[in-house]
């Protein structure tokens, strides 16, 4: 993006020396372009369809944008009028999902503040509701889940969704992947560990980000914050207090801006991913049993698919085989995309 467009984006920014009136007729001018952008090209997946890269950049600092403006009138005391006109985070609780369902008892509780989406349907079962969640104008969707596994560890994760094959047994089309908030994604493991280290009664949880999977696919930033992995750990409402509060600091603060990547390889809670949460936050990563089938549009999806945009893609060497390394690589060096090995 030139450096006179990035500069218009960000000289409104500052909350403190911006007159509120001045930020209203500005973030109401910069909705009013944006509709009419809109309807020029039918609708706003052209951006996130389409392979350019300046639609891709102009989803991410629209969603930047608008995220900061939301935080401005807030503080304004237009906050009415905000959940009309403006994007706002969505908590979506699954009541037919037993962790869910208590997550979102403990939010109304002890954090009001929160913008909650209550539904009957499953937390794979989300895609019809994308209307839904396009009238809401939703910027970010943070679901409020369990997490299943045959191995029944007590766990504590984050992750976002999309499926890398054809298979789409878990909710979600085939070959696609909603948007990776990368930021809020490293923001909610963090989170995790800080209050397992305050908290003696998560001491037996495990905490981690796992790989991009199952559904839904829509195209919005999608994060799922989930309790495992038996309905022991659904039930236990200390962990489902710190889902809670997890939730309640994606929904009312900003994340701290770090390098951003999307990663290759490994297994399923990418151990070797999460080591590098403490500097740099990680969007799509796909993991070695996905990544045979994987083709160059699925990896382009996940650099187009993350924001904000990646600055490289990481390659877990020994996470992959040769024959998959080779493939990766070859695509990436054949658009130009930077990458990393470690």
């Amino acid at each position: 993006m030139p450096n006179y467009l990035r500069f218009f984006f960000h000289m409104f920014l500052q909350e403190a020396e911006v007159p509120y009136v001045f930020l209203f007729i500005i973030r109401l001018g910069s909705y009013i372009i944006f509709i009419l952008v809109k309807k020029i090209f039918k609708s706003c997946n052209f951006f996130i369809n389409r392979r350019a890269k300046y639609g891709v950049i102009f989803t991410n600092y629209y969603i930047e944008t608008m995220t900061h403006f939301n935080r401005n009138f807030r503080y304004a005391g237009f906050y009415k009028l905000n959940q009309w006109i403006y994007l706002m985070k969505l908590v979506v609780v699954s009541k037919s999902n037993i962790a869910s369902a208590n997550i979102g008892k403990i939010l109304k509780k002890k954090h009001r503040d929160v913008k909650i989406f209550e539904t009957d349907k499953g937390v794979l079962d989300l895609d019809s509701l994308e209307s839904e969640f396009k009238n809401l104008k939703a910027e970010l969707i943070i679901v409020a889940s369990s997490h299943k596994s045959g191995v029944g560890i007590p766990m504590l994760n984050c992750h976002t969704t999309g499926n890398w094959t054809s298979d789409n047994s878990h909710g979600g089309t085939p070959r696609k992947l909603s948007i990776a908030p990368a930021l809020y994604l490293r923001t909610g493991v963090l989170e995790f560990q800080k209050l397992k280290s305050e908290r003696k009664e998560l001491k037996s949880y495990e905490i981690g980000m796992e790989v991009t999977h199952h559904g839904p696919t829509i195209p919005f930033p999608v994060i799922f914050v989930e309790v495992g992995s038996t309905e022991k750990q659904w039930t236990d409402l200390s962990a489902c207090e710190a889902a809670a509060d997890v939730i309640h600091k994606l929904a009312a603060e900003e994340p701290e801006k770090v390098p951003v990547a999307i990663g290759f390889g490994g297994g399923h809670y990418c151990p070797q991913f999460n080591k590098k949460l403490s500097e740099i936050a990680l969007g799509h990563i796909c993991p070695k049993y996905a990544a045979d089938k994987i083709d160059e549009i699925m990896v382009l999806q996940a650099f187009s698919r993350t924001i904000p945009k990646p600055d490289s893609a990481l390659i877990e060497w020994k996470g992959l085989t040769g024959p998959q390394r080779k493939k990766i690589i070859e695509i990436l060096e054949k658009n130009k995309l930077s990458w990393k090995k470690f």
